[in-house]
């Protein structure tokens, strides 16, 4: 079981996640590390906003969203803005290579569960 800033996510069970950043290599990434977790995880994807949004309205039981700061469509952050008032039981972790207490902040500021670097 993981802890997200106020949500607990038991990824030990059958579990829907939706991955939303621009490059596929990091999703594949994504993708090994969550089935390390367990192989009952099932990562949906997504490369922008617009796709975010699809998944979303399309696939009911998403239990976690890992959002990248940075889409080509749209800026994350206000887009996790958006989604947490429409999605407000959905945890929401934020995904980025810059790796800085301004944007930390700013993301839980406007209610990410988290924030994952992608980089150590």
């Amino acid at each position: 079981m993981l802890l997200f800033n106020r949500h607990y996510v038991n990824v030990s069970t059958h579990m829907k996640i939706l991955a939303a950043d621009d490059h596929a290599l990091i999703r594949e990434g994504l993708r090994a590390i969550l089935k390390g977790f367990s192989e009952e995880v099932d990562l949906l994807e997504a490369w922008d906003g617009a796709s975010v949004e699809k998944q979303l309205a399309t696939n009911s039981g998403i239990e976690l969203l890992l959002l990248d700061v940075h889409l080509p469509d749209c800026d994350g952050m206000d887009l996790l803005s958006s989604l947490v008032i429409r999605y407000p039981t959905l945890p929401i972790v934020m995904i980025s290579a810059e790796y800085d207490s301004d944007i930390v902040s700013s993301a839980i500021n406007r209610g990410a569960a988290g924030f994952l670097p992608k980089r150590r």
